[in-house]
């Protein structure tokens, strides 16, 4: 089943990064997040980490930014998501969130997701639920797409008489549809 443009189950999608220092100071200023593992070489040298890690959901910037950059893409929303931190990413690592969708229906994509480095770590893995305003839409215009429209014999009688043919009364269902998707 398709929902957004060239998006089908099994449609898969990536970014990769690799996030500096400057990245984890960054992220720490603006959601206070001062924890020394991210940021202070000492305390960590301290730890069975040994050096300074990735804030976990600076790592899951990267998923959130496939979701909404690539696959789906613009305008999808999470409102649903599962996060397994697995591995600790460090500072300096290339990592590679690869989103795989798993199904849709109506308005809503869900998915499968993992992050790993470039030498196969798996930092990170889980599942999302996406909803996509689009997905809806462009199912009806692929419904209506494979209906025979284009033939102009008498359909009825709309309630002032007028006649009404094939395609004109196509057109007024998939109004009042697309009307009422979008108010679910």
């Amino acid at each position: 089943m398709r929902g957004l443009s060239g998006v089908s189950v099994g449609s898969t999608a990536q970014l990769s990064k690799t996030f500096t220092e400057e990245d984890v100071k960054v992220f720490a200023r603006l959601t206070g997040d001062y924890n020394p593992i991210h940021l202070d070489h000492k305390f960590c040298s301290e730890t069975h980490f040994s050096r300074p890690i990735v804030h976990g959901m600076l790592a899951n910037g990267l998923v959130s930014a496939v979701f909404g950059t690539v696959l789906p893409g613009p305008g999808a929303v999470v409102v649903n998501q599962t996060i397994n931190f697995t591995k600790p990413l460090y500072i300096g690592e290339e990592v590679c969130a690869q989103i795989t969708v798993v199904n849709i229906r109506k308005r809503f994509i869900d998915c499968k997701y993992v992050c790993f480095t470039t030498d196969g770590k798996n930092i990170m893995d889980g599942t999302a639920k996406l909803w996509c305003r689009e997905c809806e839409e462009n199912l009806l215009d692929k419904m209506v797409a494979d209906l025979p429209i284009g033939q102009k014999e008498y359909i009825g009688h709309i309630g002032n008489g007028e006649e009404r043919t094939r395609d004109q009364c196509i057109q007024s269902l998939v109004r009042c549809v697309r009307e009422f998707a979008l108010k679910i």
